[in-house]
């Protein structure tokens, strides 16, 4: 058996201001995946962190998440196992920079307007 490894988690973008922290440092068990890791980050910071990163159970598309020196969306993502000690990254982008729950409202641009402010 494997001994559990460290993690130093770092918080960034608006995720630290809902959640009150910038950084979390752990162990968890070898081979945890990056989706098992969330669910222990939820357990720890509660309703904030999951209203934050979560919606109907899927990431949030302004979430970036960066494991060992890799961004994890695709490819395996979220069931990458964490195998060796290191940083994980969370960056929570602002709604209007990266998408998100709501999206902005569009405004409309009457012709000859383009390029000017309205």
């Amino acid at each position: 058996m494997q001994p559990p490894i460290a993690l130093q988690v770092l918080y960034s973008g608006i995720l630290p201001i809902g959640i009150g922290v910038h950084e979390d440092r752990l162990e968890v068990p070898f081979g945890t995946s990056v989706r098992e890791l969330l669910a222990m980050l939820s357990e720890r910071h509660g309703e904030p962190f999951r209203e934050a990163m979560f919606v109907v159970g899927d990431l949030v598309p302004n979430a970036i998440l960066i494991a060992l020196g890799r961004e994890i969306r695709h490819g395996r993502g979220l069931d990458l196992p964490l195998e060796h000690s290191g940083r994980v990254e969370i960056i929570l982008l602002p709604a209007a920079s990266g998408g998100g729950r709501r999206a902005l409202p569009r405004r409309s641009v009457r012709a000859g307007t383009a390029g000017r402010n309205l």
